[in-house]
């Protein structure tokens, strides 16, 4: 709005006429035509890695640490994201639970013991899943019985 005949925070009788002028936008220079708009929100996939850290030192031999990196892309701010972890030792866990904003990325370090899957979910819908297979640990020589 560009102009009103009653001055802004006036209190006036309901059913007062007031007279309002309203703007089509910013022109575009020299033609006297609304300018460009704002483009559309947009929310697209982030981009998602995830890759086992071959540096880790577990507490046992089946223990591995996952780095996860999602990014943010679109123009949307506030992209909902929910990382979920399941291992064998338990059931689902929420491993993140947040929001991502375009261009901003989010690292993650995810235990996981035995075979893990992390997934991923954007707004609600499954994303990426990254599925980790850990071979079985040795048995020591005094319980591996004869050769």
């Amino acid at each position: 709005m560009v102009n009103q005949t009653i001055p802004p925070g006036l209190a006036v009788e309901k059913g007062t006429r007031i007279d309002v002028t309203v703007s089509k936008g910013p022109e575009t220079p020299g033609t006297g035509e609304p300018g460009p708009r704002e483009p559309p929100l947009s929310v697209s996939k982030p981009r998602i890695s995830c890759a086992p850290d071959e540096s880790y030192q577990g507490s046992n031999p089946r223990e591995r640490r996952y780095l996860l990196t999602i990014t943010g892309t679109g123009n949307r701010k506030g992209q909902k994201i929910q990382v979920v972890k399941q291992d064998e030792a338990g059931g689902r866990k929420v491993e993140f639970d947040g929001e991502v904003d375009p261009g901003m990325s989010r690292k993650l370090s995810i235990i996981g013991q035995g075979n893990t899957d992390i997934k991923v979910y954007h707004e609600g819908e499954l994303a990426d899943e990254f599925a980790f297979t850990v071979p079985a640990a040795p048995l020591p020589p005094d319980k591996a019985g004869p050769p």
